[in-house]
């Protein structure tokens, strides 16, 4: 089943050329390693995947074919600086998700009234509303889901504050939320910085036995030889893939690099 792809994708930044044409498709079941230097794209492929980022205006046009269940979460290399630094790792959870944060926290100050005695008939009402929508977005399930992935990454204290932490149980966060979130496509940004080798190979192990879709930028070369299937080079403002792992895509590479130089020596 193809989850999305595009044609033609095109995209300028001054006079620095991104993309130029570029084409790309993701089935499920893909485990993807997105490789390209430094400001050759990942970042900006990942944006315009999430609808954050327009192509240019093109001839022939920018095309984006989406399956009618396509949806992605991106996990970021940290925890964005705009997120409270006095946020609990149990409501972290609501920060990547817009449309049950506004209701989190209006049910969060409902129930603070109700327990301070100021309730209303009103108060009442509304609070059994925010609840019925929780419910009906599967809130709580999603939520409970990242608290169990939190405590078995070993962060068992979900009321510590994130401002508090290492950058290694941020870390954990991260993965947490990328390991429990319900969308088919995920996408991975720099999974392993700050992790011991312990929690590496644990965050391989579910990568393994995950049925989810996924696309990992980073440069831990043992992880992209652990986790792909496929591969995606930006250069040269195409996307180009290579089907196998990393290592497979090392050894064509090898492959190539040697026949190029047995045509220069004839």
């Amino acid at each position: 089943m193809i989850l999305c792809s595009f044609r033609n994708l095109s995209l300028s930044f001054g006079t620095k050329r991104l993309f130029n044409g570029a084409e790309l498709l993701i089935e499920q079941g893909d485990r993807i390693g997105l490789l390209g230097l430094n400001g050759m794209g990942k970042s900006s492929l990942f944006k315009v995947l999430e609808g954050t980022q327009n192509a240019d205006i093109s001839t022939p046009p920018f095309t984006f074919d989406k399956a009618g269940t396509f949806d992605l979460f991106h996990v970021p290399q940290n925890i964005p600086p705009t997120i409270p630094k006095e946020t609990s790792i149990s409501d972290t959870f609501f920060e990547f998700y817009p449309e049950l944060k506004s209701h989190f926290h209006e049910l969060k100050k409902i129930n603070e009234e109700i327990e301070a005695g100021n309730y209303s008939d009103k108060l009442l009402e509304r609070q059994k509303d925010l609840f019925d929508i929780m419910d009906h977005l599967e809130a709580w399930n999603m939520h409970h889901a990242f608290e169990s992935v939190c405590k078995n990454f070993d962060l068992t204290d979900l009321t510590a504050e994130i401002g508090q932490l290492s950058g290694g149980q941020q870390k954990k966060i991260l993965i947490s939320l990328g390991l429990s979130a319900p969308a088919p496509l995920i996408l991975w940004d720099e999974p392993t910085n700050h992790l011991d080798i312990e929690t590496i190979k644990h965050l391989e192990d579910e990568l393994l036995s995950t049925d989810k879709t996924y696309i990992i930028v980073s440069h831990d070369r043992y992880l992209l030889g652990k986790v792909t299937n496929k591969i995606f080079q930006i250069e040269r403002g195409e996307i180009t893939t290579f089907k196998g792992g990393y290592e497979d895509y090392l050894a064509l590479q090898a492959q190539r690099e040697e026949e190029r130089l047995s045509l220069l020596n004839k």
